[in-house]
């Protein structure tokens, strides 16, 4: 994600358009190249990361200055800074506490002479000159910090790679989105990632028609997550794990998301946002889904800890039930409903979800959904219950 004070975007009619980077665009692939030469310039001459920033404040004069700063976020995260004292194996911390210990023993230190006296002390002590001691006691300063590699980065990657996290970013500011993709592995991931970072979530099935469940597509349920400002505290860490399912709608070969984004602080109105597959904007989609299989063998991922440490004692209990993990989607009408469990024993199945981030909202509106999912099958009795 990049800071909110860096979104570009523009808004008409009620609805958002972000300003994204284009790859066609002269000026946008321009600057692009210029940056990253500039970091791959820096690692050659062992440059500090104050000397970089400085020089790259200059093309603010050039170009938008929030495309700059994105752009410098994000080649500054893919860069590895060392400190000039981590080559020397001493820690600076510890040369500034001796420098101030020995100062404090011998009263301030008032003239350039009685300064330079304790420098060269401490130099000895330390086994270096008074000059490295010098460049050495300020080095893990931020500023200071000398640029060793930059992770490989093409122009087409930044560019897709700033236009992810301007979403990222304008949905940390959302109320709730919609998302969905078109396929049943791509909604196994999706939902996977939504239930791993316990986002509030309902499910709902766009479909006018009467067809029985079993013949309705899994491309037509929509995933509607509460946004960050739906929520009165740990908003960061919520907006966050929005942020970080992101990469995995864009994944998909067909998406679609709808948001609601606040743009002021008093939350007076909120914008529609727009974007699906269709746009061809460029997205970075280097991201790697995690298979089921295993040496041929089929195994069991598990969304958290929690869920993995709960099925474990499950089994080892042997109660007699059979535990299934991520049982089929229940959708009745337009409803629809994927617990993370499911306990069958005889005719008896009970359904259990594993709740991460919610509010007593959230949990009515579940408790409700439930209780309008009617199964099919009239020789079956079905249980839900809720953790």
């Amino acid at each position: 994600m990049l800071q909110s004070s860096l979104i570009r975007a523009r808004i008409r009619n009620g609805r958002i358009y972000p300003v994204f980077a284009d790859i066609n665009n002269i000026r946008d692939a321009e600057l692009a190249s210029t940056m990253i030469d500039r970091f791959k310039s820096a690692v050659k001459n062992g440059e500090t990361k104050g000397s970089i920033a400085s020089s790259v404040k200059e093309l603010e004069y050039y170009y938008d200055y929030r495309l700059v700063r994105g752009f410098y976020a994000l080649l500054e995260r893919l860069s590895v800074f060392k400190s000039k004292a981590d080559y020397h194996g001493i820690d600076p911390i510890l040369l500034r506490r001796k420098v101030f210990e020995e100062s404090s023993k011998r009263g301030f230190a008032l003239t350039e002479y009685e300064r330079d006296r304790i420098m060269s002390d401490i130099a000895k002590a330390f086994n270096i000159n008074s000059n490295m001691l010098e460049e050495l006691l300020m080095s893990d300063i931020d500023d200071n910090l000398i640029i060793i590699e930059l992770k490989p980065i093409s122009v087409d990657k930044l560019i897709a790679s700033y236009n992810l996290s301007l979403i990222q970013t304008l949905l940390f500011k959302c109320v709730t989105f919609e998302c969905k993709v078109s396929s049943g592995l791509e909604w196994k991931y999706l939902l996977r990632d939504v239930k791993r970072l316990g986002l509030m979530y309902m499910l709902e099935y766009d479909d006018n028609d009467n067809n029985s469940s079993s013949s309705k597509k899994i491309s037509n349920i929509t995933c509607i997550v509460d946004g960050p400002l739906s929520i009165f505290k740990m908003t960061e860490k919520y907006g966050t794990s929005i942020a970080r399912l992101i990469p995995t709608i864009v994944n998909a070969k067909e998406w679609y998301i709808r948001a609601w984004i606040v743009r002021d602080s008093n939350r007076a109105r909120s914008y529609e946002f727009t974007l699906s597959s269709t746009d061809n904007v460029m997205l970075d989609k280097s991201r790697d889904h995690s298979t089921n299989i295993y040496d041929g063998k089929s195994i069991t991922i598990y969304d958290s800890s929690t869920e993995e440490r709960f099925a474990n004692t499950f089994i080892n209990y042997d109660t007699g039930w059979r535990l299934i993990r991520e049982p089929e989607p229940i959708i009745v009408s337009n409803k629809a409903f994927i617990p993370d469990f499911a306990f069958e024993k005889g005719n008896i199945r009970v359904y259990l979800e594993i709740v991460g981030f919610w509010t007593k909202e959230y949990i009515e509106k579940k408790l409700q959904k439930i209780r309008e999912l009617k199964v099919e099958r009239s020789d079956d009795r079905y249980h839900s219950c809720y953790r």
